[in-house]
């Protein structure tokens, strides 16, 4: 039995040196590795923070003796400088609200006139202008190539086929006139044209 375990000793201890090399290999980095490494990066953020520091005392240091080299007047000139670009920047930024609020508004007043139009308020966004007179007319120019297109649908209509009840306007629609589709309201024009004059009207 002893005779076994000898025999086996230099196996095992060549088979342990093997491992603990390959252990060796595959280790990268020991805590001390790591720990230096740690300490570069803080030492290097360190000193770029002492530098930006270091630069901004410098040039806190540099404007004192500058202003305290200029006159009173040149003092002053410098501050209201200062204060005039700081109220350049906020007049822009008010100026640019204010343009968005009055875009929205003049959006809005345009939704409602095509809503008292009876035309699609989705339309908005195209027929608003600078001002209400110019979404007006917008407007107005809007109507009249919907109705165009409304009377060339019933004219094709009329000439593709008779109308099957004879215009006696016995259908009265369940609809607002402004939520009828265009097919909608050209079949209408088509069996009830008094009915869709009077219903167009309506606001």
């Amino acid at each position: 039995m002893p005779e076994d375990v000898k025999k086996e000793t230099p196996k095992n201890t060549e088979e342990n040196k093997q491992e603990e090399q390959q252990g060796s290999k595959q280790a990268t980095f020991t805590r001390d590795d790591l720990a230096k490494l740690v300490k570069e990066q803080l030492d290097a953020k360190k000193a770029e923070w002492e530098q930006k520091t270091a630069d901004a005392v410098a040039k806190a240091k540099q404007d004192g003796k500058d202003e305290a080299t200029m006159t009173a007047k040149e003092l002053a000139d410098k501050h209201a400088k200062e204060r005039e670009a700081e109220l350049d920047k906020k007049s822009a930024e008010l100026d640019k609200r204010f343009a968005e609020l009055e875009r929205r508004d003049r959006l809005s007043q345009a939704r409602n006139m095509l809503s008292k139009a009876n035309l699609p308020t989705d339309a908005a966004e195209m027929l608003v202008g600078k001002d209400d007179e110019e979404t007006q007319q917008n407007i107005d120019k809007y109507k009249s190539l919907v109705d165009q297109g409304v009377k060339n649908a019933i004219h094709r209509s009329s000439a593709q086929s008779e109308p099957q009840n004879g215009g006696s306007g016995s259908d009265v629609p369940t609809k607002k006139f402004s939520d009828m589709t265009l097919d909608e309201q050209t079949e209408l024009y088509r069996k009830n044209p008094e009915l869709y004059a009077q219903l167009s009207q309506q606001k």
